[in-house]
């Protein structure tokens, strides 16, 4: 084929249809993605999609929830539940759910860096460990800056077993941990009361907890005093990727709880429903038979093609006689304005004429 073939052969309406394919495609790309931060289907940087996908491929269930009532389906000995930056405060409602799983056995990972909602979520749970909220550093052990501490006195405990490290992103402390603490940062840490990134008077340095671990009843609360510790961009960073994994080897299921957490594309949202709807399912999967029947069978697409052809064409043939059905007086009127010279009586056979093809159109049609 030539250069002029070629270029004869892409039409306007195959440029049509291409511009179209890839106009759905971003649209589509666009509906199951997120920008927000933390968000499990956000894959840029600060986004949290490839722990959703890490932990998506060890289950059989989806790995987000976007609804608080999930926590009456979990089962509770064997199951993690991690709760990244709570956004909206948890409901009563929301709270006495999460406190049963919890008595069930189940275990709830809460990663969190502001005070706000999480310390209240945290009381509300019976937990003693505070957040701090102001800003940590450490200007002795860190990856590439004093904002990103590594982690290395992790105590000997179930949680962080074989876990020899893992990094902070610009995190804060625990308060209020009363021997609950498995992780601290070390000796030479400080809390950034002002925010300048130096080391000021009433700064000092002192090793501070960053993570506890507290027994609720049959269950257990961990508290990790960073809420990015599983983005994208930090599991790249020392030992997150082994602390992810850790958390996915000890746990018979972990789940992402982003229901008082923005970012879920609201398609995703909807798969998620159909996912657990038995009944939506069901009527779903009867319209794909009907799709099915309707695409691969000639004899029924040949009768649903013959109905609509006959609806839609006496739909256009009534909207065609009713956008020019005339009195005898305004046919009279037309005739009249528009020819001129004809005289009175043939004026009135023609319309008498019109009339009477009016009259056999419309009984044809009724037939």
């Amino acid at each position: 084929m030539t250069d002029e073939s070629l270029l004869a052969a892409i039409t306007p309406r195959v440029l049509l249809g291409g511009f179209l394919v890839v106009l759905v495609l971003a649209v589509g790309a666009a509906a199951v993605t997120s920008t927000a931060t933390l968000a499990p289907y956000n894959s840029d940087w600060d986004g949290t999609s490839t722990a959703r996908s890490t932990i998506a491929a060890q289950s059989s269930a989806p790995p987000v929830v976007v609804e608080a009532t999930a926590y009456d389906r979990f089962a509770g000995n064997g199951t993690l539940v991690v709760i990244q930056a709570p956004r909206d405060a948890y409901t009563a409602a929301d709270i006495q759910r999460v406190r049963a799983f919890v008595a069930r056995g189940g275990t709830v990972l809460i990663a969190e860096d502001r005070r706000t909602a999480t310390n209240q979520l945290l009381a509300q749970l019976g937990v003693s460990a505070r957040l701090d909220g102001r800003p940590l550093r450490d200007p002795q052990q860190y990856y590439r800056s004093p904002a990103l501490p590594v982690i290395t006195d992790t105590a000997n405990n179930s949680t962080l077993r074989g876990v020899d490290e893992f990094t902070l992103n610009r995190g804060t402390v625990l308060r209020s941990t009363d021997g609950t603490a498995i992780a601290n940062t070390s000796a030479f840490a400080y809390l950034d009361r002002n925010g300048n990134e130096q080391l000021d008077s009433g700064e000092r340095f002192r090793s501070y907890p960053v993570a506890s671990s507290e027994q609720v009843g049959s269950g257990r609360v961990v508290v990790v005093s960073d809420s990015s510790v599983f983005i994208n961009q930090m599991l790249e960073r020392p030992g997150n990727q082994a602390l992810l994994t850790r958390l996915l080897d000890s746990h018979d299921r972990v789940v992402l709880d982003y229901s008082h957490a923005p970012g879920t594309p609201p398609v995703v949202v909807l798969w998620l429903w159909l996912h657990r709807t038995v009944w939506a399912q069901a009527v779903l999967g009867g319209f794909a038979c009907l799709a099915a029947v309707m695409w691969t069978h000639r004899g029924v697409q040949q009768r649903l093609s013959t109905v609509a052809a006959h609806v839609v064409g006496r739909f256009m043939r009534s909207s065609s006689m009713e956008s020019v059905v005339l009195t005898s007086r305004e046919r009279v009127q037309f005739l009249t304005e528009r020819h001129p010279e004809w005289d009175t009586e043939r004026v009135e056979r023609i319309a008498e004429s019109m009339e009477r093809l009016n009259e056999s159109a419309a009984l044809d049609t009724d037939e």
